[in-house]
């Protein structure tokens, strides 16, 4: 468990804050490319705490900048969005996406203005269907992060945003805990002998185990750590583990293993103390993925279509603590479903947004099983600590994020899974073994 003030520390995100001072040092997204229209419509983010807005002017570039007008404060969500900036509506006044004033039309000294007023913008990336951007107040940052899907074509990608109604700590914890899966998941991830690793089929994850008492592996890495869940599987658990591996990439991202060519990569971004934005990539790198699969994907594993599951103008799903998530009680009764919430995302966001907004993390009871959400805790608070004595973020530089991935499978007893199941920063994996 977290003392309360340790607690505060970790979910409290805003400015001159421990871990929001840390946040403003990573790239984060912000939101989707297709999110913003050449000239169209100007789109709110809320980030860290803070109100910006997100634009695409008439000749395709993205700007992100504060919100509040530098003259009046009035939102610039009402601005027009012209070739050279957003004009105010207000009275007229334009800030081009380097929060330059190359406007003033109510003076009769515009250039002295210019001169003297600077607007709040910050830099921008796109990379893989997000527009990512830094909040770093002096400037100093990492280079973008390049992660393996961040590379691959559009058609690879399907990227699933939504509003969650819980502070981003709490979603993170969900994300890198293992255990969960044999109990919330039981509709979604069945034991099934004879299965070499986790395979999907259509109803599901196929995983050749049974046990739900996992044993957790955690080891630091330099861009975060990594863990893995150490289960007995249904078959020759005498000779072989099951072992899946999870990785928490600092400061909000969370790789998890899926089958051979294939990927996931999931992240909570926080929009303030008690609310995040979360971003789910599924991926394939065996080629394009079909529009069959794609709806599966959405559909039978996630359980959310966009557009009809979740709003895409607002991001707020259908499933939400005012409706108790939609969660069918007739169908538990008849033993139809485990949780009586379809679908992994929902039933994920359900028990997030369901311990509040902020948990109390001073009354918990962890075990064994939690080592990993223990582990997230304490690095996050030790790296908020080194930032703010003048050290570096954790995994700021030199990390190869492109090589990063999680991995599911059998490994021989006396064997390290570290060596089977690397997490691509090791030496190049063994060739026994499966994947």
């Amino acid at each position: 468990m977290l003392r309360t003030e340790e607690n505060q520390r970790l979910t409290s995100v805003g400015p001159g804050t421990p871990i929001g001072d840390l946040m403003r040092r990573y790239w984060l997204p912000a939101c989707l490319s297709k999110e913003l229209a050449a000239g169209g419509a100007v789109k709110p983010v809320e980030l860290l705490g803070e109100r910006l807005v997100a634009f695409r002017s008439p000749a395709g570039e993205v700007g992100i900048i504060d919100e509040a007008c530098p003259h009046r404060g009035t939102s610039l969500l009402l601005a027009r969005n012209e070739k050279c900036g957003l004009r105010c509506i207000y009275h007229g006044w334009q800030v081009d996406r380097t929060g330059r004033v190359v406007d003033v039309p109510t003076s009769r000294n515009p250039e002295r203005i210019a001169q003297i007023v600077r607007h709040g913008a910050y830099p921008v990336v796109e990379r893989g269907g997000l527009v990512w951007t830094c909040l770093s107040p002096d400037g100093g940052m990492p280079e973008p992060p390049m992660f393996k899907w961040l590379t691959l074509p559009t058609d690879h990608l399907e990227v699933v945003k939504a509003r969650v109604d819980a502070s981003w700590a709490q979603g993170i914890e969900s994300l890198i805990d293992s255990a969960h899966a044999t109990y919330l998941h039981a509709d979604s991830v069945r034991a099934t002998s004879g299965v070499k690793t986790g395979e999907w089929t259509e109803r599901g994850l196929d995983r050749n185990s049974a046990d739900g008492q996992p044993v957790l592996e955690v080891e630091d890495r330099p861009y975060g750590f990594r863990y893995a869940a150490v289960r007995r599987p249904m078959t020759d658990a005498d000779r072989l583990r099951h072992v899946r591996t999870t990785l928490f990439i600092a400061p909000v991202f969370a790789c998890v293993a899926a089958p051979a060519g294939r990927g996931m990569f999931q992240c909570f971004v926080p929009v303030d103390d008690r609310r995040a934005t979360a971003y789910f990539v599924y991926f394939t790198t065996d080629g394009p993925m079909s529009d069959e699969h794609r709806t599966w994907f959405q559909r039978s594993w996630w359980g959310v279509e966009p557009g009809v599951d979740i709003d895409q103008e607002t991001f707020r799903k259908a499933r939400r603590p005012d409706n108790q998530w939609l969660q069918d009680r007739a169908a538990m009764q008849r033993e139809e479903t485990y949780s009586g919430i379809s679908g992994v995302f929902n039933e994920d966001q359900s028990v997030v947004e369901g311990m509040g907004p902020i948990v109390d993390r001073s009354i918990e009871h962890l075990g064994p099983t939690d080592l990993a959400v223990v582990r997230f805790r304490r690095v996050m608070l030790a790296n908020a600590r080194d930032v703010a004595a003048g050290g570096p973020p954790l995994g700021w530089d030199g990390i190869p994020h492109e090589r990063l991935d999680a991995a599911e499978g059998l490994v021989p007893h006396g064997e390290r899974w570290q060596d089977l199941l690397p997490d691509g920063l090791d030496v190049e994996p063994a060739t026994s073994g499966s994947r």
